[in-house]
């Protein structure tokens, strides 16, 4: 009997294997990386700050955890975060909390002297400006795993002393060319990144720069996963292994019946 069972659990095991590929990061400091190579290369990276590692972005999944969970101010300028006023939500805060992820984009991966300088003010519609090597990092997507539809709605904003300065919402008007945010090459900026309920978000980006007076966009994009829990998260590898020793046990474990029958 033990090959039938093999069978039943083998698709299992399969499915848990690349899982381990996987690394989770929680809390502390975390950046996008953008890089750029002249004259039309892009990359990106989840660079692991505070440990010195990077990942690719499908070895790396971004943990929101419950900690995470907020309270949505009062007044129409949060309307892109996608709930209402007094309602929960969940935000990755753009001041450190060293409980919860940290996360900024970099532009470390860009020299400076790759790219044309230039005021992104027009560009931006006023939300950043001044002459410098700027840059743009693109919305793309918002889907949930696999492509299917998004568990809630994906937001990324700074505050300041007049409110909250938004860069990107697939909630406020869906997503359009206005949907970026800008850093500078060789430097990093930090935003709140909001979460409208709990799940799975694939949120895919395309970095662009100019250079020689036009704009280079990357050929393709970067998508990065999120998973924003309202439970706890099990230690990293911990439920794989759990269930695969599970696995394992009901394949060595026969009934007594065929046993004595050997």
């Amino acid at each position: 009997m033990t090959r039938r069972r093999f069978l039943v659990l083998l698709p299992l095991l399969l499915l848990l294997s690349p899982a381990w590929g996987q690394t989770h990061l929680t809390n502390e400091h975390v950046d996008l990386t953008i890089g750029f190579t002249a004259p039309s290369s892009f990359s990106m990276l989840v660079r692991d700050d505070d440990n010195g590692v990077s990942y690719t972005p499908s070895n790396a999944i971004l943990d929101v955890l419950p900690l995470a969970q907020t309270t949505r101010p009062a007044g129409s300028a949060f309307d892109f975060v996608g709930v209402g006023a007094g309602q929960t939500y969940y935000r990755l805060p753009q001041s450190q909390n060293p409980n919860l992820l940290y996360l900024g984009v970099s532009g470390n991966g860009v020299s400076s002297s790759s790219i044309d300088t230039y005021n992104a003010a027009a560009e931006s519609g006023g939300r950043v400006s001044g002459n410098a090597a700027w840059v743009r990092l693109n919305l793309e997507s918002v889907t949930g795993a696999g492509g299917a539809s998004a568990p809630g709605f994906f937001s990324a904003w700074q505050s300041g002393d007049t409110g909250p300065n938004a860069f990107m919402s697939s909630f406020s008007g869906g997503i359009t060319s206005d949907d970026s945010l800008w850093v500078v090459a060789g430097g990093h900026s930090h935003f709140n990144w909001g979460f409208s309920a709990p799940g799975t978000y694939e949120v895919t980006f395309r970095p662009s720069v100019h250079r020689s007076g036009a704009t280079v966009t990357s050929a393709d994009p970067f998508t990065i996963l999120f998973n924003v829990t309202s439970a706890a998260i099990p230690e990293p590898g911990t439920l794989p292994l759990l269930l695969t020793i599970s696995a394992c046990g009901l394949l060595l474990r026969r009934p007594r019946k065929e046993s004595l029958s050997q």
